[in-house]
């Protein structure tokens, strides 16, 4: 209310997923809520929330976090490819998508990795279709934010944490994210992943994408993801679905 129709998404701060959403044969009605926005520096914050609404009225809380409006998208900072490519660390998709991730062939989005260390991990991202594809009734004809090149940078996560701690993980919190372009190219990016620090059960690092040119698109700062032994028992239940 009272906004300007020309305000941009600019980015998320504080994403926090609480729990997943259970896909089952009972229907469910998810909602999407925004609340009061609030002027801060020029830009304007909203609270939003994903809720699942159960019979009786009563609700879950499966994410929240809080959106940054602006006028005008700032321009992105200075920003390199953080990794060389690596010709010793390639990586058999194929047994990755089959053996690793429990993502089916709608989500299949990475298209190579071309470096994976213990720094961190690089690799060519799928964008998404067109919304209508996905939706019956999309919002918009485009994406505000690209989901399958966020997801396939979760998916590298996941890739990483198998590799170099031989353990699954699953996201649970997003310092920031800011992005500094109208739409992701239909050609989709490059995502470079740098790990900042590892324990048994957490995994933090930073994500930034790319164009084929090697333009900043966005930036993920202090990513958290949660690594559970159980996790691999779940993985493979949803394969065998």
């Amino acid at each position: 209310q009272g906004l300007d129709r020309k305000i941009k998404l600019f980015g998320l701060d504080g994403v926090r997923v609480l729990s997943g959403i259970r896909l089952d044969d009972s229907p469910k009605v998810i909602r999407l809520l925004a609340g009061t926005p609030h002027h801060i520096d020029g830009a304007v914050q909203v609270p939003v929330e994903i809720r699942d609404e159960y019979q009786g009225g009563s609700a879950k809380v499966h994410a929240r976090a809080m959106g940054l409006l602006t006028a005008r998208r700032p321009l992105p900072p200075p920003a390199a490819l953080p990794f060389d490519v690596s010709d010793d660390s390639l990586v058999d998709l194929d047994a990755v998508y089959a053996e690793v991730l429990f993502h089916g062939d709608r989500l299949r989005c990475i298209e190579a990795i071309t470096h994976l260390s213990a720094a961190g991990a690089m690799a060519h991202l799928t964008a998404a279709p067109h919304p209508e594809v996905w939706l019956t009734e999309p919002l918009a004809d485009t994406w505000l934010f690209d989901p399958l090149i966020l997801d396939g940078a979760f998916q590298l996560a996941i890739v990483w944490t198998h590799r170099f701690i031989g353990k699954l993980c699953l996201p649970s919190y997003l310092g920031s994210y800011r992005q500094y372009c109208d739409r992701f190219p239909a050609e989709g990016a490059i995502v470079a992943m740098s790990v900042t620090h590892t324990t048994a059960s957490r995994l933090r690092a930073d994500f930034m994408f790319f164009d084929h040119q090697e333009r900043l698109l966005a930036h993920i700062s202090g990513f958290e993801a949660t690594i559970d032994d159980a996790l691999e028992a779940a993985f493979r239940a949803r394969h065998a679905a």
